[in-house]
């Protein structure tokens, strides 16, 4: 709703940063990123602003249809797009080759593992994370599912929910070998389901929405 607190702010391009007034406060600062797979924003509020900011949004944004959600939408929006979560989906064993975020390094400057970084570049991938969608809403899979590809275990589930949009369970799995060949399928307490797997997300995969 950001547009209808600043009208003037439309502009900003993906990943472009400024500083906007909201209410009250003019030194909200609003970054143009997602973590839903849609066009938005992330503000940075001022804490003694935080309440009027938030009432600001919501009553300009009533017109328009907003409303409050919980995590869980957030978990199934961001799942579905295939945005990863530290802790969950990543960890610090994780190379940035292997779950797909090599492009967060900048190879033109010094950091604490660059050389890791360097070789692993050098290697073929033996794993990848991989976005997962199970078509069957009978599945209702957790995370730890056993990943199969033509009936061998490859590797398991490590985040999966609902996906309203796509209506399916949508996940991200840690995989071993190749992602374009074979069946994949998901074991769910014994029973074995269909399943894509992609190095993308399976919602707007070229992020064609976040970028517009």
């Amino acid at each position: 709703m950001l547009r209808a607190c600043a009208p003037d702010f439309d502009d900003l391009p993906f990943r472009g940063v400024a500083t906007v007034g909201i209410g009250r406060c003019a030194s909200v600062v609003a970054a143009r990123l997602t973590y839903v797979g849609e066009r938005g924003y992330e503000l940075f509020v001022p804490a003694e602003h935080a309440i009027d900011v938030h009432d600001e949004i919501v009553t300009r944004g009533k017109p328009h249809g907003l409303r409050h959600v919980g995590l869980k939408a957030v978990n199934s929006l961001r799942l579905e797009k295939g945005y990863r979560d530290y802790g969950h989906d990543v960890d610090n064993l994780d190379g940035v080759h292997d779950v797909g975020l090599s492009f967060t390094c900048d190879l033109t400057k010094e950091f604490n593992g660059k050389d890791k970084v360097l070789d692993a570049a050098s290697r073929p991938r033996s794993r990848r994370l991989v976005s997962v969608l199970i078509g069957d809403n009978d599945a209702w899979p957790q995370p730890g599912a056993p990943v199969l590809r033509d009936g061998a275990v490859v590797g398991d589930l490590r985040s999966v929910t609902f996906g309203h949009t796509l209506r399916g369970f949508a996940g991200l799995a840690m995989v071993e070998g190749a992602v374009k060949d074979g069946e994949f399928a998901v074991d769910v307490g014994g029973r074995v389901y269909a399943a894509e797997a992609s190095l993308r997300g399976f919602y707007d995969p070229k992020s064609e929405r976040v970028r517009g």
